[in-house]
């Protein structure tokens, strides 16, 4: 591999559809929807965030892929780019304790999702990682691109990739807690 961080992000990535799998798989539509709360996503929801959150930044790295990738001012100037990757690295750093807002534009677009949520995790993993893998031929230290919430928060395509990996195992997690949460519902026996 021409960027050796990949190796490992690409080795840790590949097994999230199993983990989610193995965690959800056995889960009906009614317990992949129940939420302990209004302000708590259910476990389906968390998984379309990570899709919804993926596809923002799916147009840069397709035009990468492409080769037609411009890229913008502030793509170019790099300002305060290490602050934002830092910032956002320990936001989504699987390890923390604490949960963080997502902006807006990254929420989940439905209010519940249908039992095929985990193929379409799957798909979209499988098909992310063959984005990333594709891009390799490009330094990912110097490549930028910039963030779907605003065009001025600039970060390496190394970052980006660190991000994707933290950010779907940070919401793996969180879903497995609520599979021992005491309301959540019992399975249903046939």
């Amino acid at each position: 591999m021409n960027n050796p961080y990949l190796v490992d992000m690409l080795e840790t990535a590949r097994t999230f559809p199993g983990q989610v799998r193995a965690s959800f798989g056995d889960l009906t539509e009614l317990q992949l929807n129940w939420r302990p709360g209004p302000e708590t996503w259910s476990i389906g929801l968390g998984l379309e965030h990570i899709i919804h959150s993926d596809q923002l930044y799916m147009p840069q790295l397709i035009s990468l892929r492409v080769g037609n990738h411009r890229g913008n001012f502030w793509t170019k100037a790099r300002l305060m780019s290490g602050f934002f990757e830092r910032k956002l690295l320990k936001i989504t750093d699987p390890g923390t304790p604490t949960k963080s807002k997502a902006p807006g534009m990254f929420l989940p677009t439905l209010s519940e999702v249908e039992p095929d949520i985990l193929d379409r995790f799957a798909n979209h993993s499988r098909s992310l990682l063959e984005t990333i893998t594709s891009l390799d031929h490009l330094n990912h230290d110097e490549v930028y691109l910039h963030s779907p919430v605003s065009k001025l928060v600039t970060l390496r395509l190394s970052v980006v990739t660190q991000l994707f990996v933290n950010h779907t195992q940070r919401h793996i997690n969180q879903a497995k807690t609520l599979l021992e949460h005491p309301g959540f519902p019992a399975a249903v026996s046939a």
